[in-house]
């Protein structure tokens, strides 16, 4: 895809790696400033490490780790880039007596108020723990688990000044000569589990 400037919005890559060298991503949009600047992205580089570190990990496969934030203005292609500086990696917490396979995760969808496709998010979260399910869905209780740390990831960024952002690309089919972004209103972790086809590598 080509790049598609977007106003008033930073995308985030939250880096992971598993205990046999598997590697996976996570990508978040936050608000920014206009033009962004490098306050801005730093700042949403500490918010994103501080709620991962605080909410995210505690609810991770301890197979995987959070190895690294990058933050990059999203205004122009060859904008502003922060590389976050805090110490990593962070190991998951949560421990299981099997790995699930690295492909399988459970979903969050990211809610902006509005339907269509290009009105909503999906985040597939990496390190699912192996006891948190059946091999089908997640249990109850680690899908109430999950919707509390999501619900606190993003009343983080909303604190921090730096909203989590539904962006489109797209319309019809066509691109957008500019990304058009939506707040991120509620997050809803689903229960039935899914597949990251080609997000690992």
């Amino acid at each position: 895809m080509p790049f598609i400037p977007t106003p008033e919005t930073a995308m985030a890559t939250i880096f992971y790696g598993s205990n046999d060298a598997t590697v996976a991503i996570n990508r978040l949009y936050c608000a920014t400033a206009d033009p962004p600047t490098s306050t801005d992205l730093e700042e949403i580089g500490d918010a994103l490490y501080d709620v991962w570190v605080a909410q995210v990990m505690g609810i991770t496969s301890d197979q995987w780790s959070l190895t690294g934030i990058t933050v990059r203005a999203m205004n122009e292609e060859e904008g502003l880039q922060f590389v976050d500086t805090n110490a990593y990696p962070i190991p998951g917490e949560i421990t299981g007596a099997v790995q699930t396979p690295a492909q399988v995760s459970y979903t969050v969808t990211l809610n902006t108020g509005l339907v269509g496709r290009s009105a909503r998010g999906r985040l597939y979260a990496v390190g699912l723990p192996p006891d948190a399910h059946n091999g089908v869905r997640l249990n109850t209780a680690s899908q109430a688990l999950f919707q509390s740390a999501w619900e606190l990831v993003l009343s983080a960024m909303e604190t921090a000044g730096h909203a989590i952002q539904v962006v489109s690309f797209q319309e019809g089919g066509v691109f957008r000569t500019e990304g058009r972004p939506l707040p991120v209103l509620s997050a809803s972790v689903r229960f039935p589990l899914a597949t990251q086809r080609r997000r690992l590598t």
